[in-house]
């Protein structure tokens, strides 16, 4: 019963151990591949931050490629929470009020995509400013909170058409528009918080269409 304990007690410690590690592993690579880009940095580069030889850094991830996959995979997820949870405080519009829900959607947008990037600092480049987007694999991450950000707008502006009519065709481009307006804002260095709501109503009303 002790032998068994003692056993299960030492596994323990050992997986939070492999945990810790390859939490540090991601975090100093995130900002190695931040600072520098990805071509600029070798797996050496990475080891002599974390404190750890070449082979146990392969132990957690075989490749580069694949330790840089993490990496961006941790920053779009957060991405993606923020735009849906800012999404999600929308109400949704009357119908017929759709010129209103555009102006909605395009604040909570630009509010999301530019407070992320306030806070993740330089790791925001990885999703702004990727440098291995001909990889597909890295591409689909990077434009996961967009797709999360059009679907989840899409739904807000069906809500308001006119009645008795059917979605407009041209809402998922709207949509479309809105995103990409957000990720400007991002590149553009947006306004201050207290200006930021009315100058993503002024960006928005360019896109309504009347």
């Amino acid at each position: 019963m002790g032998t068994e304990g003692g056993t299960t007690s030492r596994h323990r410690l050992r997986s939070r151990g492999v945990a810790e590690r390859r939490s540090r592993i991601l975090d100093c690579s995130r900002d190695l591949f931040a600072s520098s880009g990805f071509h600029h940095i070798s797996m050496d580069d990475i080891a002599a931050a974390v404190g750890v030889t070449k082979p146990v850094l392969y132990r957690h991830f075989r490749s580069k490629l694949d330790l840089y996959l993490a990496v961006l995979e941790v920053e779009t997820a957060a991405l993606t929470r923020a735009v849906v949870d800012a999404l999600d405080t929308v109400p949704r519009p009357a119908p017929g009020t759709g010129d209103a829900a555009v102006l909605a959607v395009l604040d909570a947008l630009c509010i999301a995509y530019v407070s992320y990037a306030t806070a993740a600092g330089p790791a925001g480049r990885l999703v702004f400013e990727s440098d291995v987007l001909r990889d597909p694999r890295v591409r689909d991450l990077v434009h996961a909170p967009d797709r999360a950000a059009t679907t989840a707008a899409v739904a807000i502006l069906s809500c308001g058409t006119a009645p008795g009519t059917h979605p407009r065709p041209d809402l998922t481009a709207t949509a479309r528009t809105c995103v990409a307006f957000a990720r400007a804002a991002v590149a553009d260095a947006a306004p201050s918080p207290a200006e930021r709501s009315p100058w993503a109503q002024s960006v928005a009303r360019a896109l309504v269409v009347r």
